[in-house]
């Protein structure tokens, strides 16, 4: 005759099936949280923020309501650079709420500083080659690296 175990409370079955999901998107976030800045640019980082993810919805924290409909606009855009960026989960969906000023996001992600490559370094010193004065060079140099930095740290997306 087969014995049987004592049967289980509902919220312990319940609980554990629940803490398991919550590990998985959990995990996705983590993994998500420093693409962030790279697939929405600083702009949009600056006023909102990964939330959190539940069963493939990524659930975004934004500043205020304007940038909700603003975001909520350009949602297949951002959902579309987010796949990208993740390239081994998929992320079904992208909603958006009202949570305060986010300025860092999980687990305190900022978006990096923008720094400049090595062609852009190259470039600019190429293109100042020509200036003879070494303190007019270096004022030019440093003028084109602020600019570049600008734009970077400035573009839409």
């Amino acid at each position: 005759m087969p014995k049987y175990s004592k049967p289980a409370d509902l919220r312990t079955i319940l609980s554990g099936v629940l803490g398991t999901l919550e590990r998985t998107d959990k995990a996705e976030l983590l993994v998500l949280a420093p693409l962030w800045c790279q697939a929405v640019g600083e702009r949009i980082a600056a006023q909102a923020q990964p939330g959190y993810v539940r069963s493939g919805v990524l659930w975004v924290r934004v500043s205020n309501s304007v940038w909700m409909q603003e975001l909520h606009f350009l949602k297949n855009m951002l959902l579309e650079r987010l796949n990208a960026c993740l390239r081994a989960s998929r992320l079904a969906d992208i909603r958006f709420y009202v949570g305060g000023q986010p300025h860092a996001g999980p687990s305190g992600h900022r978006c990096p500083p923008a720094r400049l490559t090595a062609d852009e370094d190259e470039k600019i010193k190429k293109d100042s080659m020509s200036i003879q004065d070494p303190e007019v060079r270096q004022a030019f140099q440093g003028l084109m690296a602020a600019y570049l930095l600008h734009r970077k740290t400035n573009r839409a997306f």
